[in-house]
């Protein structure tokens, strides 16, 4: 995860028609912001979006170069908390601008930033399968990056209290992407001796625990959490299956001799390793949603580095030293580009992709004729003060170019047009604003939000204080972008040379015959030859079920420049 901590302010969102991340759901009657644009479909062979490993790893490099350090932080201007900014909307709206995607800003009192460069891998992803497809999402998905979380979540309190208040009962998922990379496939410094790191997926809970004291789920809510549950879990599978038909089946570790053991990787054996919880993390943006009754899932690799006695492998996020190559070291020994890394990395993307791709989530449709329309957040509503509802991604899917008609009614007997218009309720109360979208003569697409105009508290923000009695304290340095190191914690040295492979089984058997029509070694059978000999069932089965890798070359890593076509 990419944050930065500086002097700027703001959210920046960007809503993407058919995360945050946000999918809001469709009402009866087709009567939500994020009502179904036409029949639910499902793609041939009932086929799920991926995820590109190699362009997260390009973004997540460039952002963190570019940007300063992988924490983002420590500068503002064009090579700080505004370029990185500027660059994540730019890319945003590159690969997701077909689908009448629109960005905004939302300004607020409050230093700080957050980000993430796999949102990008999932627009990416989702974009491509869409396009290939002809399909687009059948709700509103809303990617969103947080200012200020570190000193307190402000930014996610603000737009859950303030921004989409009135949009809290719509949303079906909020995905929070946070701290990712050192997490399953890796095994500290690539060494096969160490264990498997996991990946966690906190999610909401089903009761109050020691992160939400005064949370209570309805029972509807909680069928709603035992529902995420089952498609987390699905998720985990599905997405094991997705990586080992694309190609990702093997994946090399150092043996204590030094030399390159190949072994299985994304096995049924290994689901284990990404542990679906109840969220007793908090302590990130997922926690106001939480609190407010919207589910929510987050995905996190290592969070160890502060404990007392942090284990072997616990990485420094948001420290100065928190770097690219730091991560390469830590997944492979080495300072090259690593396949695990790549893979760790794509890991929370591929699950993220997999739970939109559900109707329960996000959901599929197929162009009915009409143009697709939603209405921006919609926040507090203050009766006697002015209110501004935008049909904020808004276009016509056989007709990108269309021009588009609006017409509101804001349910009080009153009327308006155009993309953005401001209105007064005089009394407060619940209403239903309703706005109609057409394209030229063909049949205009009709939606309604239902409002409450009343003052509302804010939210209560447990993380909003910050400890002032030692100047040296963890919050006030993590206020200041300063996040104290942990002397417990000796980082890893790069070795030179140390760079892992990925390949299919079938490719690894070629490698194992190779080896074997050359001879057995003086020393003994390969790394490969005794990898195969305890792992051959595996492998076998495994071959049975391959589909080609795409990679023309397996164990070689590509480059490619961030922003290019995959």
């Amino acid at each position: 995860m990419l944050r930065r901590i500086t002097r700027s302010s703001g959210l920046l969102a960007l809503s993407c028609l058919g995360l945050a991340l946000a999918a809001v759901p469709p009402a009866s009657g087709g009567a939500s912001a994020g009502v179904r644009h036409a029949v639910t479909a499902q793609p041939r062979g009932n086929a799920t979006p991926g995820i590109k490993p190699a362009f997260i790893y390009s973004q997540l490099d460039y952002l963190a170069t570019r940007f300063q350090h992988r924490e983002a932080g420590y500068r503002a201007g064009s090579a700080g908390h505004s370029g990185f900014a500027r660059y994540w909307k730019q890319e945003m709206l590159r690969l997701l601008g077909r689908f009448g995607a629109r960005a905004h800003i939302y300004r607020f009192p409050v230093r700080g930033w957050a980000g993430c460069a796999i949102e990008l891998g999932v627009a990416k992803s989702m974009a491509a399968f869409w396009s290939e497809h002809h399909l687009y999402p059948a709700r509103t998905l809303r990617f969103i990056i947080f200012d200020a979380e570190e000193q307190g979540l402000f930014g996610s309190y603000e737009y859950v209290s303030q921004i989409a208040r009135n949009d809290l009962r719509n949303i079906s998922l909020m995905i929070n992407e946070e701290q990712n990379g050192i997490a399953y496939p890796l095994r500290y410094l690539g060494k096969s001796a160490n264990p498997l790191m996991p990946l966690f997926a906190y999610l909401s809970p089903l009761s109050g625990n020691k992160v939400y004291p005064h949370y209570t789920p309805s029972p509807r809510q909680r069928a709603s959490l035992l529902q995420l549950r089952s498609l987390v879990r699905t998720a985990v599978a599905a997405s094991f299956q997705r990586y080992r038909a694309t190609g990702d089946q093997m994946l090399t570790y150092h043996s204590r001799s030094g030399a390159d053991v190949w072994q299985p990787v994304f096995t049924p054996s290994q689901l284990g390793n990404v542990h679906v919880l109840s969220d007793t993390l908090g302590s990130s943006d997922q926690v106001p949603f939480t609190a407010a009754g919207v589910r929510s899932a987050t995905f996190v690799g290592n969070a160890s580095y502060y404990e007392r006695h942090p284990p072997a492998g616990s990485y420094p996020y948001d420290r100065p030293q928190d770097t690219v190559a730091l991560m390469n070291t830590y997944a492979d020994g080495g300072l090259a580009p690593s396949h695990a890394l790549k893979l760790a990395l794509s890991l929370p993307g591929m699950l993220t992709t997999w739970l939109l791709s559900q109707p329960a989530i996000l959901g599929l449709a197929r162009p009915d004729g009409r143009p697709v329309a939603a209405i921006s957040d919609v926040g507090v509503i203050s009766p006697g003060r002015p209110a501004t509802f935008t049909a904020g991604a808004a276009y016509d899917p056989g007709r990108p170019l269309a021009r588009l008609r609006f017409s509101w009614g804001f349910g009080d007997g009153q009327t308006g047009t155009g993309r953005t218009v401001r209105h007064v309720y005089q009394v407060g109360g619940r209403y239903t604003l309703r706005l109609s979208v057409a394209a030229g003569r063909g049949q205009p697409r009709v939606i309604s939000r239902r409002l409450l105009v009343a003052p509302q508290a804010p939210l209560r923000n447990p993380y909003s204080s910050l400890p002032r009695a030692a100047p040296n304290s963890i919050g006030y340095l993590v206020a200041r972008g300063l996040p104290p190191a942990n002397p417990a914690v000796r980082l890893p040295t790069a070795t030179a040379g140390s760079h892992d492979r990925v390949g299919t089984a079938a490719h690894v058997r070629r490698l194992a015959a190779r080896a074997h029509a050359r001879g057995p070694a003086a020393s003994g059978p390969s790394a490969i030859t005794w990898a195969l000999g305890s792992l051959g069932a595996v492998v076998v089965l495994a071959s049975l079920v391959l589909a080609a890798r795409r990679d023309p070359r397996p164990g070689k890593p590509r480059s490619r420049p961030p922003g290019s076509a995959a």
